[in-house]
């Protein structure tokens, strides 16, 4: 059994970690979301410390979304002012067209 404090991690126990599928990680090392250094062949190590930032920046990006929710709701909840109805709203998206 390897020491829970590697430095480094192979695909499969990022995937573990993140909960994700292995194919997914992958996905992400070819993206170069997910650093890592490339072995041998086809050998990929991921640094533990990118597995953190990887979750950090998904935190940071979560929070930021529901902010600009919350905000977007704000400012289509204006007391007084009714929002658009669907027939409205068809009406518009159809002379775009």
């Amino acid at each position: 059994m390897q020491d829970e404090r590697s430095l480094f991690l192979r695909p499969s126990q990022a995937a573990v970690i993140l909960n994700i599928g292995r194919s997914r990680i992958y996905e992400l090392l070819q993206s170069g979301a997910l650093p890592a250094v490339k072995l041998e062949g086809r050998t990929w190590r991921i640094p533990r410390a990118a597995i953190t930032r990887l979750v950090e920046q998904a935190m940071v990006n979560f929070r930021l979304t529901a902010r600009a929710l919350a905000n977007s709701a704000r400012r289509t909840c204006t007391p007084g002012v009714e929002p658009a109805s669907r027939a409205s709203l068809t009406k518009l998206w159809n002379l775009r067209r």
